[in-house]
């Protein structure tokens, strides 16, 4: 009788053993399931599309097969979900115009929604790239491995997705600050407080109300231009102009991995050169006006003449 609680201890000990074995299977398997499916229904999509017009690469990318697996599978349950809820409450007429009416929404909608989730966030992280990353890689490249191999000009240095999820996070926190102006004045010296009400206007009418034109016109394409005009100036410069001074392949590379940057430097330059101007001139004026007495009514004067 002596041994029977002990029996019994090692039973539940033994039983709490492989409950937590089986749920730590469980969970493992789920979360597997969780990532293999959306990447491998990602893959069969990407791979379906032959003229996909994307780099080779960039379809075998995980994480945007995924992202696309999951939005895909994600789409078809809610889909497949309300449709249900329409048909079972008998109310199919309202469901097929229901499915006109976003759909024409979608075809009107789709090309903008291209342009602000994949060109601008494109060229953001381009942008990025040419700034921050290519400049240091070929410091280090050229500092650390050897200073007799010239780099190689592979710039962009990140792959498609990271460029593209980069500048999606940069153009979301772009966002926020657009946002932030009305509650912190400061930040409109350095972004327009106009953009604040441009985007809450547009975020307001929904894809139901959205306007095209005017969030094309006014939203799109100014920053889409000058995102290109900041990509494309310093790029034409050093390609089409810097090559016919004859200089040594080893400064040519650094030119081309630092022309951004530089551009970068020169315009903050010049954005100093202006404010130091502008403070210039308000001195210049406020001495001017201190001894000559401009602007000021002159007391007891009398005419004698």
């Amino acid at each position: 009788s002596l041994m029977e609680p002990v029996d019994m201890r090692r039973s539940v000990a033994v039983r709490m053993t492989l409950l937590v074995v089986l749920a730590w299977l469980t969970v493992v398997i789920f979360n597997t399931v969780v990532l293999i499916f959306p990447i491998s229904v990602g893959r069969a999509l990407l791979l379906a599309i032959p003229q996909l017009p994307v780099a080779g690469g960039f379809k075998f990318n995980d994480l945007f097969a995924f992202a696309v697996g999951f939005c895909t599978i994600s789409t078809i349950i809610a889909a497949s979900r309300e449709s249900f809820v329409y048909m079972t409450s008998g109310r199919t007429c309202l469901l097929a115009s229901v499915i006109c009416k976003w759909g024409i929404t979608a075809l009107k909608s789709s090309p903008l929604l291209f342009i602000w989730i994949v060109i601008i966030p494109i060229l953001i992280g381009l942008l990025v790239d040419f700034l921050l990353i290519s400049p240091f890689k070929f410091l280090v490249d050229f500092l650390v491995m050897s200073p007799f191999i010239v780099p190689a000009d592979d710039i962009p240095v990140l792959d498609l997705f990271s460029i593209w999820f980069l500048g999606l996070l940069l153009l979301k926190f772009w966002t926020n600050l657009a946002h932030w102006t009305r509650d912190a004045p400061f930040l409109a010296h350095f972004i327009d407080g106009r953009w604040d009400w441009k985007l809450t206007r547009a975020k307001d009418d929904g894809f139901a109300g959205l306007r095209a034109k005017w969030v094309l016109q006014d939203i799109l394409m100014p920053i889409t231009m000058k995102l290109v005009i900041v990509l494309g100036v310093p790029y034409v410069l050093v390609k089409g102009l810097f090559p016919r001074f004859g200089y040594s392949a080893a400064v040519n590379s650094a030119v081309y991995h630092f022309a951004w940057l530089g551009s970068l430097a020169f315009c903050g330059l010049c954005y100093l050169a202006k404010v130091f101007w502008g403070a210039l001139v308000k001195l210049h004026d406020s001495i001017r006006d201190e001894r000559y007495i401009i602007g000021q009514r002159l007391q007891d004067y009398t005419d004698n003449s």
